[in-house]
């Protein structure tokens, strides 16, 4: 009979273990799943996160581009303001020219 419950109070002994050990697993199980969770979630943040990335490099290539065309509309309109002042100054020139031509005739015909 000594044996018998000697038998039982290691069994008992064991079961404890064995509750404590399963308790432990289960305890380790919810955290690794709780890790995982949160490594998809960090996962799914990089992604979005280059997404947003790649959008603005595309942005800033438009821009790059635009500000490119802006700057060669502005050297075409200083070329054009260029030319235009010259015409100008050849025109008055020819005017002054023409005037000092007209003056005597006008003079004559007083």
């Amino acid at each position: 009979s000594e044996s018998v419950s000697q038998e039982f109070v290691i069994d008992g002994n064991l079961l404890q273990i064995l509750k404590s050990l399963k308790e432990e697993m289960d305890t380790d199980k919810e955290e690794l799943l709780s890790k995982e969770q949160e490594v998809e979630r960090l996962a799914s943040l990089l992604t979005e996160t280059e997404a947003s990335l790649e959008e603005k490099e595309k942005e800033l290539e438009e821009t790059k581009s635009e500000k490119m065309m802006n700057e060669n509309q502005i050297s075409v309109l200083q070329l054009k303001i260029s030319t235009d002042e010259k015409q100008l100054k050849q025109f008055e020139e020819e005017k002054v020219e023409m005037e000092k031509k007209i003056l005597p005739l006008q003079e004559e015909k007083e």
